[in-house]
């Protein structure tokens, strides 16, 4: 049988651990500014060690601002750590409500640090039975372990996120000490962090000799003039109050709190209705899924996803009809739903349409309407400018109108630039997320339907009930979007940025790719030609300097022959052999004529392949033209982007590449 398990959690070192962990360029964060980044790390910190340990028993423990006794014997105890940044100190209060969310128990006592309620906590768990797991980013900890007290230490290594884990046996193995004797250690060598003083001039490594010798603090003042060392001797005399001091500071009290709640940390059930409005709040839409919070949380949806009627229009009159309906209207929001058939060409295979929040139209391309018929009959709405129109994504959708010899006017809204402008750093800008975010409306993504990659289902295909459904839904939507967004643009003072320059740029954007530029195929393939000539002499005078023949493009080929035959300098050799990057090889660059040549073969290559050819590959065969993707909503700082190609990519240091 088992030995139960507790899983004790130092709050705040995690928390610390997870901000600084996922800072990168920018912070997570909300689109009303609430920072996340340390929550999200937190979660994720705290799934894994609970999916490998699987602990009956569990709690999280938390520092307060109250001094403690430490600070009261000291007053420099931890005086010289800076403040806690105000964009970690709006997560604290969060990540407590997300803990009590999950029924995990929080302790917090006055007086007490976190690794004293740990302490004590362990120390109740192994007099009850329990074999303890100390998750913590503070090596302080490390005193506690013991055969029964695991300690388990995040630490980054190489980039990536490891596991330092002790017990009795792991302390002694990488100190050399016992875990009590690490105590001894610090008070020798004091630490900074928490503004221990330690004996000045002591260091880690003659702390650690000392306590291996004599085993104590205590033992060593027994001792002192035993030590033959003259320089170590004066500063332990000189030091004799701090090394106590420093001792007790750093020690861990396990005995002077009265809690030993072990039967409160028992794993209890989450209350996935409070989880799933933090994590919706929190926009942690992996978290959602990953809990499956969206099918146990049964939540009412608006009167919009749920009473909606919706009209399926099968057959060309009908269509006409609605048309001319659509012509007597102030406004309407539109879902487009368009496949890519052979030569990249876009077909209107579905819409949906909705004028009001209650009712919606489905209009399917196929055996009643034919494209051509759909595009006509609503040519004259399309391009009056008295009749707003609204939508999501709205510049593939001007582009193909504009490849059937419509320009699309009145575009009163787009609801994917208006969620741009209000959180530029997100990843995905789908209408179930920003229903979900802006309107507190669940209902299907529509990507759900069509799948990803080789499990892409067209438009066409999938069954008309729940298309027609599910894309109500989504025209619907965009419908109370516009009108939700457009009030958190006025209240944020972005209507002139809105209305006067991101939405009319929508269609600009749209011109660009519809216009495309020209391309002189013949001069590519000219100068396909030529970099193949300059690529087969480049490579015959590397081969020369090198002495042998290799394969240049291979990363362990070319580091054995710089590296090894060469005996040029090299960074740490990896698993995988030697960096060949760039970065590495322009360091060398003046060690070795060759090194230069490699840097230019790789140049010439990339543009043989990625522009000379590549651009011969996205050449539109109806147009004769390339249409570059202009992406308005993928920079977080406003940057227009490219792709399909990318021309902000094209090198232009060689001659040759401008």
């Amino acid at each position: 049988m088992s030995i139960p398990k507790i899983l004790i959690v130092d709050g705040n070192s995690i928390l610390n651990r997870a901000f600084y962990g996922l800072q990168g360029s920018r912070m997570l964060s909300t689109a009303d500014g609430l920072y996340t980044n340390a929550i999200f790390g937190f979660i994720n910190i705290l799934n894994k060690y609970m999916e490998e340990e699987k602990p009956e028993y569990i709690c999280v423990a938390f520092d307060l601002k109250a001094p403690t006794f430490r600070h009261k014997e000291f007053e420099g105890y931890k005086a010289k750590r800076k403040g806690m940044p105000p964009e970690l100190a709006m997560q604290v209060p969060v990540i407590k409500d997300v803990l009590d969310a999950m029924n995990i128990k929080r302790l917090e006592f006055e007086g007490y640090e976190a690794d004293d309620i740990i302490g004590h906590l362990s120390l109740c768990a192994e007099q009850n039975g329990l074999n303890a797991i100390i998750v913590t980013g503070d090596r302080d900890s490390l005193q506690l372990a013991s055969e029964k007290t695991k300690i388990k230490l995040p630490v980054t290594k190489g980039g990536k996120t490891e596991t330092e884990e002790y017990d009795n046996n792991g302390v002694f193995e990488r100190y050399g000490v016992t875990p009590l004797q690490f105590i001894d250690v610090k008070g020798l060598m004091g630490d900074t962090s928490d503004n221990i003083p330690g004996v000045p001039g002591i260091g880690e490594k003659t702390a650690l000799e000392l306590i291996k010798s004599y085993g104590s603090i205590e033992n060593i003042y027994e001792n002192l003039e035993k030590i033959e060392k003259k320089s170590i001797k004066d500063k332990l005399e000189n030091g004799r109050e701090l090394a106590f001091m420093s001792k007790r500071l750093a020690t861990i009290d396990r005995t002077t709190l009265n809690i030993c709640p072990m039967e409160e940390l028992k794993l209890k059930a989450y209350d996935t209705e409070k989880m799933y409005e933090l994590f919706k709040r929190l926009e942690f839409k992996s978290f959602i899924e990953k809990y499956c919070l969206r099918q146990e949380v049964s939540k009412p949806l608006t009167n919009m996803a749920k009473v909606k009627e919706i009209r399926i229009i099968e057959d060309q009159n009908e269509l006409d009809k609605f048309a001319g309906f659509l012509e007597d209207c102030e406004s309407f929001s539109i879902l487009y739903m368009l496949d890519k058939n052979e030569g990249n060409t876009a077909q209107l295979s579905a819409a949906a349409i909705s004028v009001n929040d209650s009712e919606a139209w489905f209009i399917r391309t196929g055996k009643g309407i034919e494209e051509n018929g759909l595009i006509s009959s609503f040519k004259k709405v399309f391009e009056d400018p008295s009749v707003k129109k609204s939508g999501h994504n709205m510049k593939d959708f001007l582009v193909y109108l504009k490849r059937k010899g419509i320009e699309l006017k009145g575009l009163a809204f787009d609801t994917m630039i208006a969620a741009y402008l209000m959180d530029p750093s997100r990843s995905t800008y789908t209408i179930s997320e920003l229903a979900q975010l802006y309107l507190n409306t669940d209902i299907e993504a529509i990507e759900n339907l069509t799948g990803k990659g080789r499990n892409y289902t067209a438009y066409r295909d999938i069954p008309i009930e729940r298309l027609s459904v599910v894309s109500a839904e989504h025209s619907g939507s965009i419908l109370m979007l516009s009108a939700a967004l457009d009030q958190l643009i006025t209240k944020n003072d972005q209507i002139r940025l809105y209305y006067e320059v991101e939405l009319p740029l929508v269609e600009v954007l749209a011109d660009m790719e519809y216009q495309g530029f020209k391309v002189n195929t013949q001069e590519l393939k000219n100068l396909s030609v030529e970099l193949e000539y300059k690529i087969e002499k480049l490579a015959e005078r590397i081969y020369y300097l090198a002495g042998e023949s290799f394969n240049i493009n291979s990363t362990k080929q070319l580091g054995v022959i710089l590296f090894e035959k060469l005996g040029l300098p090299s960074g740490k050799k990896t698993k995988t052999g030697y960096s060949t990057d760039a970065d590495t090889l322009e360091k060398l660059a003046s060690k070795h004529e060759m090194v230069g040549e490699i840097l230019e073969y790789r140049q010439l290559v990339k543009l043989k392949s990625t522009y000379a050819e590549g651009l011969l590959n996205v050449i539109n065969p109806a147009t004769g033209k390339i249409h570059s993707s202009f992406n308005q909503t993928v920079t977080a700082t406003g940057r227009i982007s490219s792709t399909e190609p990318n021309l902000q990519n094209i090198p232009v240091r060689l001659e040759i590449g401008r």
